[in-house]
């Protein structure tokens, strides 16, 4: 899937679905794949919710014009 690959540390998906993010192997999020970035964190697309969640959040907008 393509699009945002990450968001800011206080993005509040990250208290109301944490599961929508990458993390290492004690559970704390990580930042995307391949950077130093230490401002973002990797959301992990594989995650059904994350997909509907999104799709959901453009349809708000393509309806609100």
């Amino acid at each position: 899937m393509t699009g945002y690959k990450y968001t800011s540390w206080d993005n509040q998906l990250t208290v109301d679905h944490p599961e929508f993010y990458e993390g290492d192997s004690t559970g704390k999020f990580t930042p995307p794949l391949g950077t130093d970035w230490t401002d973002v964190i990797q959301l992990d697309w594989s995650q059904k919710g994350l997909q509907d969640y999104m799709i959901n959040a453009m349809a708000f907008w393509v309806r609100l014009g």
